[in-house]
């Protein structure tokens, strides 16, 4: 395991303070999730480890079929849970009630604030900061982290969710050293996985 220093340590405790209000329903979950993400964002650039090499144009069609596939991957592992019998249904209507946008502005809030966020923090600040010592190490720790910060939501199948994406954005991550590209990925997965395809 890694050193992880005392900033490293104090952002990672303010994005469980931070999630852990927005999922708690002490507060109403979309403002608070935006005002989360937007603090994470702040933080992440201040912190200079995001990288935003290459060129636009390739990482957004890379950024589009990545998304597309792993949303693939999650319908696909839906219809496993069920067909091993496992109980997911509930689960995933529970999940989309909480977190599902229904007003405009989450939408906007959605694209514009939160998904970057998630990817300027825990893979362009997070991961950046331990796959100075290994990439593979970087991915998996800042995925377990990520899936941690979930752990809130009350929903063992967003933390598994968090785990499998937060690897899948972190080798992409990891590979192109573009962090357009894993947004551009999160967002076409967000929008096939809460608006046009929802698996429920």
């Amino acid at each position: 395991m890694p050193h992880i220093n005392n900033t490293t340590l104090l952002t990672v405790i303010l994005a469980h303070i931070l999630l852990f209000l927005s999922f708690s329903g002490f507060l109403s979950f979309w403002p608070m999730f935006t005002i989360s993400l937007s603090i994470l964002s702040v933080i992440s650039l201040c912190m200079k480890t995001v990288n935003f090499k290459n060129k636009l144009i390739s990482p957004v069609g890379l950024g589009i079929i990545s998304g597309v596939a792993l949303y693939l991957i999650f319908a696909l592992g839906k219809q496993l849970l069920i067909m091993l019998g496992l109980p997911v249904l509930d689960d995933l209507q529970s999940l989309y009630e909480a977190v599902s946008p229904t007003k405009r502005w989450h939408y906007i809030a959605l694209i514009l604030i939160i998904i970057p966020g998630e990817e300027l923090f825990w893979r362009g600040y997070i991961q950046s900061t331990f796959a100075k010592k290994s990439n593979v190490l970087g991915i998996l720790i800042a995925a377990l982290l990520y899936a941690s910060a979930h752990i809130y939501s009350e929903s063992m199948m967003l933390i598994l969710a968090a785990i499998v994406a937060g690897i899948f954005w972190g080798i992409l991550y990891a590979w192109r050293k573009n962090i357009i590209l894993v947004i551009v990925s999160h967002l076409v997965f967000n929008l096939l996985l809460l608006v046009v395809f929802p698996l429920i």
